[in-house]
């Protein structure tokens, strides 16, 4: 999937909203509500745990379908090949 694709655009503004809600939200709302069930399948604040958990994980999958070509930024700036071959030789 192309970096600038509508789709990969779309998933990544949903990602940056669950980013937004998760850390300032529902994290601290399970740190200071939910301690006593911390770990109990059946409550709440656990399913939400691995609800947040499976969209992370899903985040992780769709992140490694999206690539950017550098090749492209290369192509277009050749005094960038140099620098890249100038760091590659000094490793």
């Amino acid at each position: 999937m192309q970096p600038d694709s509508g789709l990969a655009v779309l998933w990544t503004l949903a990602v940056l909203l669950l980013d937004l809600v998760y850390t300032a939200l529902w994290v601290p709302m399970d740190v200071a509500f939910c301690t006593a069930q911390y770990g109990n399948p059946a409550s709440a604040c656990t399913q939400s745990d691995l609800a947040g958990g499976a969209l992370y994980t899903m985040n992780l999958i769709v992140s490694f379908q999206v690539g950017a070509v550098w090749r492209r930024l290369l192509a277009a700036h050749p005094i960038n090949v140099l620098r890249v071959e100038q760091v590659a030789q000094c490793m």
